[in-house]
């Protein structure tokens, strides 16, 4: 960090997005590919949705940490370009403002919010054009709540074992 006492000449201040993205280079996608790109966010959503389950059941907490904020980011991403946010990638401020679950029941029930938010989306990804497979939806929650009985039943047969020592 530095701090400057004397700017003569009027040095801009960029910040670090701004200078990854510089002004006037933004993409302008037209509906179309906005369509197609949400179309594919949502799809790939779903599936690394699952991939998350696994690896909370796995016991893998940083994996499904980066999973979580990963999805997390998709979400993002698709409300973009169906024009309901307006912050780029990497300003948004659940990045700043949510700590990241450490257990897995935790993981379990911030997953399901994120598949919420994205679900919610749906409508307006197909107002743009887009394609979501609504029918898959179902299938994902419902792998989701065999996650959850199984960090239940695992959860309520280590407390049995501990009564029994």
């Amino acid at each position: 960090h530095a701090t400057v006492l004397f700017d003569r000449v009027g040095i801009t201040k960029d910040t670090r997005q701004e200078q990854l993205d510089p002004p006037d280079t933004s993409d302008h996608l037209s509906q179309h590919e906005r369509a197609s790109q949400a179309t594919q966010l949502c799809s790939f959503f779903w599936v690394m949705s699952n991939i998350a389950v696994k690896s909370i059941l796995r016991h893998k907490a940083w994996e499904a940490v980066s999973h979580l904020e990963g999805l997390r980011g998709l979400v993002d991403e698709v409300r973009f370009l169906v024009s309901l946010n307006t912050n780029k990638s990497g300003q948004e401020a659940w990045r700043t403002t949510v700590l990241p679950p450490v257990y897995r029941h935790t993981q379990i029930t911030m997953l399901r919010e994120i598949a919420r938010e994205m679900e919610k989306l749906t409508s307006n990804i197909e107002a743009i054009g887009g394609n979501v497979q609504r029918k898959a939806i179902p299938h994902v929650y419902a792998f989701f709540e065999l996650a959850d009985a199984i960090i239940q039943q695992e959860g309520a047969d280590s407390t049995q074992a501990e009564r029994q020592l």
